[in-house]
């Protein structure tokens, strides 16, 4: 658990020299590539760049390795999402549950999920940068602040976790349907995550703490 808590706490400055990177290759591509080619969008910027501008084989290797994160990361989080449901959901709701039926619910959810995502994919949607703000987005307001709060912060608790989801999808989709961006150009998701945070705090500052044995081995100690 403790190695799994430090990768947790210094994967954070990794992360960001990876997300400056990618910033600065755009930025660059906005320079090298003014306008798209026909019938490309700007989701085609960084295989235009590799094709353009380098030699075949590190075209080569930037495709094989952009293909292998994105087959890692798809089957990661269906994984994740099957688990959830049938750990996280379905034993919550259903505690006589037996193990062979949380294997055949979790591979129904496998299955389910993977059809929905090709499905999407076949679909035409709109830019890939807009659709993985929103999931991220809605990752976040599910997940990061409950889980940031619960690793930092011993006063956290499952009420403010509770409140923090349900009052931060809220606000998102208030803020989306009659604000949009037009207010300082701040973006929906951001300011959900924003409101999910405070409510958070408000929420478990006023009600009875979590006991000790349920956060005391995440805790990161300082």
């Amino acid at each position: 658990m403790s190695v799994a808590l430090k990768m947790y706490k210094y994967s954070w400055v990794i992360l960001i020299f990876v997300y400056i990177a990618l910033n600065i290759v755009g930025v660059g591509g906005r320079v090298l590539v003014p306008t798209m080619p026909e019938g490309m969008k700007t989701d085609w910027i960084m295989p235009y760049l590799f094709v353009e501008y380098t030699h075949p084989i590190i075209a080569g290797l930037f495709f094989a390795g952009l293909l292998a994160a994105a087959m890692s990361t798809i089957d990661s989080n269906i994984v994740i999402i099957s688990s959830c449901i049938s750990i996280n959901i379905v034993k919550n709701f259903w505690p006589k549950v037996t193990e062979a039926q949380t294997l055949l619910i979790s591979r129904i959810s496998v299955i389910a999920i993977g059809a929905i995502v090709v499905l999407m994919a076949m679909s035409e949607l709109p830019m890939l940068v807009i659709v993985a703000g929103y999931a991220f987005g809605v990752l976040g307001l599910t997940f990061f602040i409950p889980l940031l709060f619960g690793l930092y912060w011993r006063r956290a608790n499952v009420y403010g976790a509770w409140a923090c989801i349900l009052g931060g999808v809220i606000v998102f989709i208030l803020w989306q349907a009659f604000v949009g961006t037009s207010a300082y150009g701040i973006p929906p998701i951001g300011v959900g995550i924003l409101a999910g945070a405070i409510i958070m705090w408000i929420v478990s500052s006023l009600t009875p703490p979590d006991p000790e044995e349920r956060w005391a081995p995440y805790m990161l100690k300082k």
